[in-house]
């Protein structure tokens, strides 16, 4: 060690390659960490023993960091193995390590980085039975358990705390870290957490997280889709990993040296990278205070909800896992299984359909894949002409194409009009080429939120006008530029206003409306409240207006404007509107329109972008030059015929040509959560004889 105080420049090249174990140099490894911290303090570094209780998540990682600033002495335990789960996050998890004790892995990794570390395996994880050797002769415990370990955890703070050792514990949360420090004089773990309040094991999982995190800056950005406490199962990245074992590493440096300054508990920090935010503060009264007791009925008051809306046999609001393409077609090459046919339509009940009616149903003959349109679902006063469903059924089919590809299939459709039938699918064998387009059917969404303001590119525009190429005559539009954005905004804002105060919208709108997602999880169709983006004050506005009367007044009081003057607000923030231009109006134009609109928006999902589709000024525009405009006044007839005109202008559109819809599109400003449901394979999909 006396190497240590020599730090002339040779000694600051690299290591040459071909020195081995015999003539490993602690002092050139670790030579860089001089001026950080002085040749004294690296020694004692090298002295000290830290005990890693985990070696998942952050446990690994903490122990690589340890080992780099210089370490010599180690404890590490976990039961577990290493899996492919594990991959975007934990240090030791390779290829060559699926299947391998975590403990073993990690000790590897550590004898090559500091072939002179002191390393103790405890490959049994931490139990009673081991805990005083574990703990022996250790200076600093770090708290590398999984979240869900709460016995291990109450063991593990006990013991520390009765043999007076400081324990570290910094939580990948989020994109953030949040860390605590317990040390003799601070406050005790048991005061701070709180577990005494618990009623049951899951409550001290939320204790847990609303002491690690009182400011909890993750829950903006967090979908809480992907949390199950019963399953023990939350999203966690690397990025966050990596700030835990800086900030625990900087505070075990601190402890073990005796300098700067350790906030111990009741102090709490949470660093946000990214909103780029540190928030600290101290809890006096650990979770008894009463703030964080009320924080805790509220989550368990949302957990219960949530708790409500489940359904065994079929997720509801929750994304589905993304299956990966099958990595070999089918060996029988004259007709799909029943097992492709079935995947091919979950794909396709996932295409959207004006305000999730979901019209379609799927019948399997054994030759065809035949497509069924439900008239009760489908009929209504916005779909004119059925184009609405005209062009569900395109983006319905498209889905098809995308999946039966994934199995080695090419779909062949036609649109056809044969009672309920209205579309038949036929397969034949072709190569299996995975789209990247497939990858997003399901993670597909809208938002009807503000999105950012953001730009479009001229080559991402480009891009987008690529996807929606002319296709049978069908010409995708886009406008970009501020000054056309606000006038779409101005035009398509308006019709807000005029579906709540037209009783025929109004009911066609609030019939498919569900309140709640416990009512969406029982019909399995219509729009939950919580995929329209409003607020709280929004939604009590909404509950009055579902009533016609209540419409009507506010209408003649002029007050159905307010919601106009929002979805303006809503759509001046956009990057872009679009406009799919169309020869005729034909149905299977429609439904070939349909077809390249799903295919750009699964472009645009998978490229980072969303879309709100805002189609119903050209349904009534389209109702008023083919219907004479039936079911409106003269009035408003005129008034959408004189919008439409301007439109048309804005979009330089030919008089012989028709706009079939518009849709604004953006970056969302956080990822959306809220999902409409699907209805089940079941009720959607019968095999049948061959005809």
């Amino acid at each position: 060690m006396d190497t240590l105080e020599r730090t002339h420049a040779s000694q600051r090249g690299p290591i040459n390659p071909a020195d081995s174990l015999e003539t490993f140099d602690y002092s050139k490894a670790y030579s860089r960490n001089l001026g950080l911290v002085q040749p004294e303090e690296q020694r004692r570094l090298h002295k000290s023993v830290v005990a890693i209780a985990g070696l998942g998540g952050v446990g690994g990682v903490h122990l690589t960091t340890l080992a780099r600033t210089g370490i010599g002495g180690f404890h590490i335990a976990d039961f577990d193995s290493f899996e492919i789960q594990n991959f975007n996050r934990q240090a030791g998890a390779t290829v060559s390590s699926v299947g391998r004790s975590k403990v073993d892995v990690m000790a590897e990794q550590l004898m090559d980085i500091n072939p002179t570390a002191r390393v103790q395996r405890f490959e049994t994880g931490v139990q009673r039975e081991n805990v005083d050797a574990f703990l022996d002769g250790v200076d600093v415990v770090v708290d590398g358990l999984d979240f869900f370990a709460v016995e291990a955890r109450e063991m593990l703070y006990d013991e520390a705390e009765r043999r007076g050792i400081p324990l570290v514990t910094a939580g990948p949360i989020g994109m953030s870290v949040a860390w605590l420090v317990f040390r003799p004089g601070s406050m005790s773990w048991r005061d701070y957490f709180a577990f005494h309040l618990a009623r049951h094991k899951s409550d001290k999982y939320l204790l847990f997280a609303l002491g690690l995190t009182p400011r909890a800056t993750q829950m903006s950005y967090l979908d809480r889709n992907y949390v199950n406490l019963e399953e023990h199962r939350g999203p966690s990245m690397a990025l966050a990993v990596q700030l835990c074992a800086g900030v625990a590493a900087a505070e075990i440096l601190k402890i073990l040296l005796g300098r700067g300054t350790v906030s111990a508990a009741p102090n709490f920090h949470q660093f946000d990278a990214y909103k780029g935010k540190l928030v600290e503060g101290k809890l006096r009264w650990g979770n008894r205070g009463w703030i964080q007791r009320l924080k805790a009925r509220i989550y368990r008051w949302v957990l219960s909800k949530k708790e409500e809306k489940k359904n065994p046999s079929q997720p509801i609001l929750r994304m589905e896992p993304i299956q990966p393409a099958v990595p070999y077609p089918a060996t029988d090459r004259s007709q799909p299984t029943g097992a492709q046919i079935t995947a091919i339509v979950d794909s396709a009940r996932w295409a959207p359909s004006g305000d999730n009616i979901q019209p379609f149903s799927f019948e399997w003959n054994g030759k065809n894949l035949l497509v069924h349109e439900d008239i009760n679902r489908s009929k209504a006063f916005m779909n004119v002409g059925n184009i609405a469903s005209d062009m569900a059924l395109g983006m319905c089919l498209a889905n098809m194409e995308l999946s039966a590809e994934q199995w080695g299939w090419v779909a062949r459709w036609e649109k056809v009009n044969l009672g309920s039938t209205v579309a038949r699918v036929s397969f034949g064998p072709g190569p299996l080429r995975p789209s990247p387009l497939a990858g997003a059917i399901r993670t597909r969404a809208v938002d009807r939120r503000p999105f950012r303001e953001e730009r479009m590119s001229q080559r991402f525009e480009k891009e987008l006008m690529e996807h929606g190429e002319n296709l049978w005559g069908i010409r995708l539009h886009l406008l970009t530029r501020p000054a056309q954005i606000q006038t779409a905004a101005r035009i398509h804002s308006a019709f807000e206003a005029f579906m709540l105060g037209h009783r025929n919208l109004h009911a066609f709108f609030f019939r498919w409306l569900r309140w709640s997602d416990k009512k969406a999880g029982q019909t399995m169709d219509g729009l939950p409240l919580s995929t329209l983006g409003v607020n709280p004050l929004d939604a009590i506005g909404l509950r009055l207006l579902a009533r016609w009367g209540v419409a009507r007044l506010f209408k003649s009081l002029g007050l159905t404007r307010l919601a106009a003057a929002r979805a303006l607000r809503v759509y001046r923030r956009s990057a872009a509107f679009g406009a799919f231009i169309i020869p005729n109006t034909d149905p299977i134009t429609y439904v070939r329109m349909g077809w390249i609109w799903q295919r750009l928006w699964l472009y645009l999902t998978k490229e980072g972008w969303t879309l709100q589709p805002v189609i119903g000024h050209s349904v009534m525009a389209h109702l008023c030059k083919k219907y004479q405009g039936e079911g409106l006044t003269s009035k408003e007839g005129e008034r959408f015929l004189r919008e439409d005109v301007e439109m048309r202008n804005l979009l330089a559109v030919p008089k012989e040509q028709t706009i079939a819809c518009v849709f604004r599109l953006g970056r969302s400003l956080t990822p959306v959560t809220a999902r409409a449901p699907r209805r089940p394979l079941a009720a959607l999909l019968k095999f049948t004889a061959p005809s």
